[in-house]
């Protein structure tokens, strides 16, 4: 009983400085005053909230691993830097979509280098690969928005080696070597249901101006970048990161909708 009254007793001084939240922990089957606050997040079905102990982690360093493990999971760059269309080929603004790159870069590469994280290996060892995905994924969407008004600059890269069918054919001014690499990936990747008929009638339907366009749009969309892409590690360390950031919490409450 005496315990009982001296943690509750302390408990209260502790309110009246703030504290959000007091748990007596058994600790070694001693009654210990523990600080703790709460955060809340969501995975894709589920709402989860989490008690953590405050002289371990603060709720930023907790926000921030957060967003290293899930929201930071796909893509690192969302400025629109390829052409799906012919019809926007020319018209496509590649010089803004430049700057636009440059501006989410920069304010990407500026968040990772003043992010606050728990200790830790794992979480440490996250950022880096986020950071390395990061500059890769915007060396290659630069060189995609480069390439559309001057796509010489696919011959000297370092995915140059991996691509070069596609590299030299966007990049010589000859038409038929254009035609033949276009063909040639439309088959390969059966695109559009292609036959040989139906993609002979398609090109023939288009006039000389957007014949160019449909095979610089394929060719540097589905030809090029896919395949600089490929030689990008975009791997994750194989660590389950939603159960080594709930080790982060006493405790979590979970709440799932149905699938």
């Amino acid at each position: 009983m005496k315990t009982t009254i001296t943690c509750l007793l302390i408990a209260a001084a502790w309110i009246s400085f703030g504290v959000e939240k007091i748990q007596c922990l058994n600790i070694n089957s001693h009654k210990s005053i523990v600080a703790t606050d709460t955060l809340h997040w969501d995975t894709e079905l589920c709402n989860q909230v989490g008690t953590f102990e405050k002289s371990k982690y603060t709720k930023l360093q907790l926000r921030n691993a957060y967003k290293l493990w899930f929201t930071y999971n796909a893509l690192q760059i969302n400025t629109r830097n390829v052409v799906f269309a012919p019809g926007e080929y020319y018209s496509f603004d590649s010089k803004g979509q430049l700057e636009e790159l440059e501006k989410e870069y920069k304010a990407k590469k500026a968040e990772y280098a003043s992010m606050k994280l728990p200790p830790g290996k794992i979480w440490s060892a996250l950022l880096q690969n986020r950071i390395k995905d990061l500059d890769a994924t915007y060396e290659l969407a630069k060189l995609d928005l480069e390439a559309i008004s001057n796509p010489k600059v696919l011959l000297k890269n370092r995915f140059t080696k991996y691509c070069t069918e596609y590299a030299e054919a966007l990049a010589s001014d000859n038409t038929l070597q254009l035609m033949a690499a276009w063909g040639k990936l439309k088959a390969e990747k059966h695109m559009g249901g292609y036959t040989t008929k139906n993609f002979n009638r398609y090109k023939n339907s288009l006039n000389y101006r957007m014949r160019i366009a449909a095979a610089r749009t394929d060719l540097l969309t589905f030809g090029w970048h896919n395949c600089a892409n490929r030689q990008i590690d975009h791997e994750t360390p194989n660590v389950n990161y939603q159960e080594e950031f709930e080790k982060l919490f006493i405790s979590v409450e979970t709440e799932c909708d149905e699938p």
